[in-house]
Parts: structure tokens; C-alpha cells; sequence
């Protein structure tokens, strides 16, 4: 979740030619990078052993469903419809696509869209659900919902 916000700004990207901006996506991207990567070669010096078993875990979550977090492939889909009691997941879709429609910039549109659909490709991908991967769309949720009540 935390690299999404590089997503819908490097599609925009693409479709720009300017240059400036180029070097701000690029220098953001490194100093991120450069911070976790310091953080992660660290942890994995001092502490071999935990690194090692953390990174283990944390990719099983992926492959298989871990600590009883099971689901199907629309489970995030149903937090929705759970966490937003009018909203069912065959609302939130049109909303979402009007909304994307109806805003004026095309990089907005790129954002909104992009972000939406990668998280809810990739976690819905993932072996272990969780409501708290779902949470990072929330607000826009939130934002869909008094249109609907």
C-alpha cells in the first residue's frame, strides 16, 4: 500500500513530457526507496535470524492464508458492503466510475482509478484478507456514500 502512491503518479508520467517532474518522481522514489532500503538492510545486519523468519511470513500471506484470515476473492468488496451499510459492492463500482467520469482532470482520473483497482486486484489476489488492507480506501468510500442514502 505504501508504494501506491507512486502508481497513478508514474501512469501519469508516461502521458507527460515534462521533464521537471520527471526528476521529482524519480528523486521521491529514491529517497523512499533509499529510507525503507537503510531500514530493511539494518534490521537484516542486526537481527539475521527475525529478518529472515519476518520476510518468510510476511510473503506466506501471500501464498496462503495465514492466522485463519480467509476469504474470497471479493472479500474486500464485502468489507465495503459491511462497512458502508447502503453500499453494495454493485453500487460502489458505478460510483466510482461516474465519479472517475465526471472529473474534470484526466490525472485525477488516472488516480482514482488506479489506485482503486490496484489495491483491490492485489489484496483480493492475496491468500490472507483482512479488513485493514481495505481501509486505505475508506475515505473515498466515505466520500460515494451520502449520494446513495
Amino acid at each position: 500500500v505504501g508504494l501506491s502512491v507512486f502508481l497513478p503518479w508514474g501512469l501519469v508520467l508516461i502521458r507527460r513530457s515534462d521533464s521537471r517532474e520527471r526528476i521529482f518522481f524519480t528523486t521521491a522514489l529514491g529517497c523512499m526507496l533509499l529510507l525503507v532500503g537503510t531500514w530493511v538492510v539494518s534490521i537484516a545486519w542486526r537481527y539475521p535470524d527475525l529478518a529472515a523468519f519476518q520476510w518468510w511470513f510476511k510473503t506466506q500471506h501471500f501464498s496462503q492464508s495465514m492466522d485463519g484470515h480467509t476469504g474470497a476473492w471479493s472479500y474486500h468488496l464485502d468489507v465495503v458492503r459491511d462497512w458502508i451499510p447502503p453500499l453494495q459492492w454493485w453500487v460502489v463500482v458505478p460510483a466510482i466510475a461516474v465519479l472517475t467520469w465526471r472529473t474534470a482532470r484526466w490525472e485525477h482520473r488516472i488516480f482514482l482509478l488506479s489506485l482503486v483497482l490496484a489495491i483491490h486486484l492485489f489484496f483480493g489476489l492475496a491468500q490472507t484478507k483482512m479488513v485493514s488492507y481495505t481501509m486505505v480506501l475508506l475515505p473515498l468510500y466515505m466520500m460515494i456514500s451520502p449520494a446513495f442514502r
